[in-house]
């Protein structure tokens, strides 16, 4: 973000939009938006899909007739996984909006 308002031309800044205030509140804004987008969001992602492929893996070593029982209750565990993102998401949105 920052690195793309560097790169703008003299003319950019000249425009009333376009002032020091209005640039550095973008800043705030826009900077505090991507982490919320990676922040919780992406973690929690990333652990439940490694959780689910852990899981498989382990069923597999175990016994096919194990790997059926999961692969059976993996719509449950999909279920859970974006109830999680869900939750979290809003109490990191909660915990955010307190900052302020």
């Amino acid at each position: 973000i920052f690195r793309t308002l560097l790169q703008q031309d003299i003319v950019y800044f000249d425009q009333p939009e376009n002032n020091t205030g209005a640039l550095c509140t973008r800043l705030a804004t826009e900077a505090s938006d991507v982490q919320g987008a990676t922040g919780v969001r992406i973690g929690t992602v990333l652990q439940n899909i490694s959780n689910l492929g852990v899981g498989i893996i382990l069923a597999f070593i175990y016994g096919w007739s194990l790997t059926l029982i999961m692969l059976a209750f993996v719509p449950f565990m999909i279920l859970a996984g974006f109830l999680q993102t869900y939750l979290l998401t809003g109490i990191a949105d909660k915990v955010c909006w307190k900052k302020l």
